[in-house]
């Protein structure tokens, strides 16, 4: 987080986190790909939704979810939780 913050940044920021935590918690996941992103969602990590999705029955690894996440944006959930993935991950792509 910042040090200092104006009060407009911080709407702007409010505002920002209130529409991903809309998406997040109103997606209808259709496809197994939807249902990896909201559970990265939720989750915000890998191991932890590859647990959650062998718990209700589908039989998937890292590398999957991994896929899903990196693939071209699907939704604008997705699209927002790409972008934070690919900068959590940065690093260790470009070793």
């Amino acid at each position: 987080m910042q040090n200092f913050m104006t009060v407009a940044q911080a709407k702007l920021k409010i505002q920002e986190l209130s529409r991903y935590v809309y998406l997040a918690e109103t997606l209808e996941a259709k496809s197994l790909d939807d249902q990896m992103i909201k559970h990265y969602a939720h989750l915000g990590s890998l191991n932890k939704v590859v647990h959650k999705m062998n718990q209700l029955g589908y039989e998937i690894e890292v590398d999957d979810v991994r896929a899903a996440l990196q693939q071209t944006s699907i939704s604008e959930l997705h699209k927002i939780i790409r972008v934070g993935y690919m900068k959590r991950t940065r690093a260790g792509r470009f070793k």
